[in-house]
């Protein structure tokens, strides 16, 4: 998982294990020898945990054990972007996805818990194991105000008990249950723009605007390197685009990026994406949001269909 908000953490890596040259498969475990080995910063800013949790046959009556975590946080401009997936008994047998931009504050109730869990006593260390079919272990990520992050992975095994598991549901179910910040509905959407400004000059801007029968119209306009032509293009879309569009809002969380920090762009291009509500307020989100990996594919859905498919 990345995330901006590090500040001049220099490691000090150190290799524990790996395996033997140009071996198929095998482990490597790495341990960075400066990451903290407590904490001291009370001003939490980022939170992303996931793991897979062992199977234990559950003995009580209030249904199974989680199987399956993943839980991440970050601030807004609007209050905390929280996202909770999670199964019971095995993950494979289905899990259930939540997100919300709260307006409460989660950092100050995740300070404790991760003292608590002690999660900082597996600071630094990263195991991968090459081959196995999925990830059976998972990664933990906190970052504080201060630069202090408790950092470590392993794809083979849980990086997180059950206990710590329950903690981290109970807390975030509580808040994602909280007062919501206002957001405007799909059906108030009158048009959404594209643009992508890439280095070289070059640019891909769209505009898809919303009929009343919910049909729409996507105007484009690219310009390459080397070359001063600009391509312009106007096509009729189907109902079915604007299905992609509430699919990006209502599942997605789309429209509550836009005050988040952002991850470091891997293109060399810079895109966003504009939505426009009948009363005139408009929303711009970035694709470098740093949302989680689960709901990031909204941005690239609403780019195909804008500027591939249309």
């Amino acid at each position: 998982m990345f995330s901006i908000f590090k500040k001049n953490k220099k490691k000090n890596v150190v290799v524990l294990q790996k395996p033997p040259e140009n071996a198929c498969g095998g482990t490597t475990k790495t341990y960075d020898k400066n990451a903290p080995k407590t904490i001291t910063s009370d001003k939490m800013v980022f939170f992303s945990v996931t793991s897979a949790l062992s199977y234990r046959r559950n003995t009580g009556s209030d249904g199974e054990e989680l199987g399956y975590i993943s839980a991440f946080a970050v601030p807004s401009d609007n209050g905390t972007f929280l996202f909770l997936e999670a199964a019971e008994g095995h993950r494979k047998l289905g899990t259930t996805k939540k997100w919300a931009l709260v307006k409460a504050d989660i950092f100050p109730a995740l300070v404790p818990l991760v003292l608590e869990c002690n999660l900082v006593s597996q600071n630094g260390l990263h195991s991968r194991t090459a081959g196995l079919p999925e990830n059976f272990g998972g990664d933990v990520l906190v970052e504080y105000e201060n630069g202090e992050t408790i950092d470590f992975s392993n794809n083979q095994s849980p990086v997180i008990s059950h206990e710590t598991a329950n903690k981290i549901y109970n807390t975030f179910k509580t808040y994602l249950d909280g007062e919501k910040a206002a957001l405007p509905s799909f059906d108030a959407l009158t048009a959404v723009r594209f643009s992508e400004e890439r280095k070289d000059g070059g640019y891909t801007r769209a505009k898809l605007t919303r009929l009343p029968d919910g049909t729409g119209i996507n105007e484009k306009t690219s310009k390459y390197s080397g070359t001063p032509t600009v391509f312009e293009s106007k096509k009729e879309t189907g109902a079915d685009v604007f299905e992609v569009i509430k699919n990006s809002i209502e599942n997605c969380g789309i429209l509550g990026w836009e005050n988040l920090p952002q991850r470091e762009s891997l293109i060399g291009s810079k895109k966003t994406l504009t939505f426009v509500f009948a009363d005139g307020k408009e929303i711009t989100v970035s694709d470098t949001a740093n949302v989680p990996y689960e709901l990031r594919h909204a941005f690239f859905d609403i780019d195909l269909e804008m500027t591939t498919k249309h």
